[in-house]
């Protein structure tokens, strides 16, 4: 029963997609389908990289609302997509380290269960410094100071909390979670000021 749900309202929503708005639109959802039924679905059993696979997919929805009323493209989406796919990373591999046991007994393998803490604490820096630098191209390219002094601000607060000492891997985990959390509402909010 619920994979017919999922084939009727996957075409009702394509359908819809596609008489409602444009082939970009079109073609950036089927992408993000593809990327995630397809090549994640697949993956997240078999590799820690899969992770990167579905944040390619989860940014795509920025991509299907911009194209719905932008049929072109511009360097600015194309860095708020790329926003969006980083933003996951740091976001997911928290996630991965405090439940790590789940994901064991699941046997889906992480970046945390593969390569330890030190890893993933090294993948979840350079995943927010490379955030920190396209939030910053984003607020020039967009001409919109409100945003640029937002992300970075917001940048800062995140690397504090990457670099604040806590006993527990776990809290210091959660704690990343759910500023991202933060972060990425308040640039939502701040994205629709430019």
């Amino acid at each position: 029963i619920a994979f017919a749900f999922g084939i009727i309202f996957g075409l009702v929503g394509f359908g819809l997609i596609y008489f409602g708005t444009n082939i970009h639109a079109f073609f950036a959802a089927l992408t993000g389908f593809i990327f995630y039924v397809f090549l994640y679905s697949f993956s997240k059993t078999h590799t820690s990289l899969s992770v990167y696979i579905g944040s390619i997919s989860g940014a795509t929805t920025v991509l299907i609302g911009y194209f719905a009323f932008n049929p072109s493209f511009a360097l600015p989406i194309i860095l708020f997509f790329f926003i969006m796919v980083i933003w996951q990373l740091p976001h997911s591999f928290a996630i991965h380290i405090f439940n790590a046991k789940d994901y064991a007994n699941a046997g889906v393998p992480t970046i945390f269960s593969e390569g330890g803490i030190d890893f993933a604490r090294a993948n979840i820096l350079m995943t927010i410094l490379l955030f920190t630098l396209l939030n910053i191209l984003f607020g020039v390219f967009t001409s919109s100071i409100l945003y640029l002094v937002i992300s970075i601000l917001l940048c800062i607060a995140w690397l504090f909390l990457f670099f604040k000492k806590e006993r527990s891997v776990q809290k210091w985990a959660k704690q990343i979670f759910f500023f991202s959390i933060i972060v990425i509402i308040t640039l939502s909010v701040a994205i629709s000021t430019i």
